[in-house]
């Protein structure tokens, strides 16, 4: 589902001693079923901008399309926004509170007036999306891990069937490999249902590696908008908005001031870097 914003501002407290812009002027276009990293130092706007994008937060002037649904601020209907963007606030587990796994991802999808022969299914098939086993739905969800609660709560979200996911910092408080599972069970989520999903991350790393398009937010406006590529040549800009190179893009730059033809600025593994060196070295290639 395209997600179009036009010229979108939003200022809490308007009009009081305490007003606040939040964002400003933003002008974005997401393409259906791409997958955006969206990032800024703290304060930057993110959180506002993916309420914003979610019906959450309605805008004070400017407008938001979600597929044909547009919101604006005097929008007195966001219901139909809210039901296709499905969204993973950080720590979602904490939000969980059903006696059962299956109990907990089945909460959304009866809210919807689904039959429970719907709703089985659905409960079923999110486990199945987010690697549950079924022999965990009669179990508590405060009896797992904490990587398997957070799958719980995402399941939960998608058993609402979204056409949009949007995920806050999905793999903060989780060990490396938890982080690992957890982006790969986003990315196949993306590949193979075709969800939208915006990754709200602090991690360059996470940004290069899934991120089609990449967003950075720095005072509520959009400073920098491109794919990983176009992004990480700014990489003075990058450093003044607080933030850096992914590792490997910067081992790669230095690699470059001696090869050519250079390396491209597309390899965010040490694994494709590897296969790449490997494949020059067979052709002969000097540097």
């Amino acid at each position: 589902m395209e997600i179009v914003i036009e010229k979108l501002n939003v200022i809490y407290h308007p009009g009081t001693p305490f007003a606040k812009q939040a964002l400003t002027d933003i002008n974005l276009r997401i393409s259906s079923g791409s997958f955006v990293a969206l990032m800024g130092a703290t304060g930057s706007g993110k959180s506002t901008l993916i309420q914003t994008m979610a019906g959450l937060i309605k805008p004070t002037s400017g407008r938001i399309w979600i597929g044909d649904q547009e919101m604006t601020g005097g929008s007195k209907q966001t219901a139909p926004i809210r039901r296709a963007v499905g969204i993973a606030f950080q720590y979602p587990e904490h939000q969980l509170f059903e006696e059962t796994v299956a109990k907990d991802i089945a909460f959304g999808p009866r809210l919807q007036g689904l039959t429970e022969e719907q709703v089985v299914m659905r409960v079923e098939e999110a486990m199945r999306w987010v690697g549950l086993s079924p022999s965990l739905k009669d179990r508590s969800p405060f009896a797992l891990s904490g990587g398997q609660m957070r799958r719980v709560a995402i399941a939960g979200i998608l058993a609402m069937a979204p056409q949009v996911l949007i995920l806050d910092e999905p793999t903060a408080g989780l060990d490396p490999r938890g982080q690992r599972e957890m982006l790969e069970m986003i990315e196949l989520l993306h590949r193979e249902r075709g969800l939208t999903v915006i990754l709200v991350t602090h991690q360059m790393e996470e940004a290069a590696r899934y991120g089609e398009q990449l967003v950075i937010l720095s005072e509520g406006r959009i400073a920098l908008s491109g794919t990983p590529k176009e992004v990480f040549r700014e990489a003075e800009r990058l450093s003044q908005l607080r933030l850096d190179l992914p590792p490997i893009t910067k081992l790669i730059a230095r690699l470059n001031q001696q090869l050519e033809p250079p390396l491209p600025l597309t390899i965010f593994t040490v694994e494709e870097l590897e296969r790449e060196l490997q494949s020059r070295w067979k052709r002969g290639e000097k540097g």
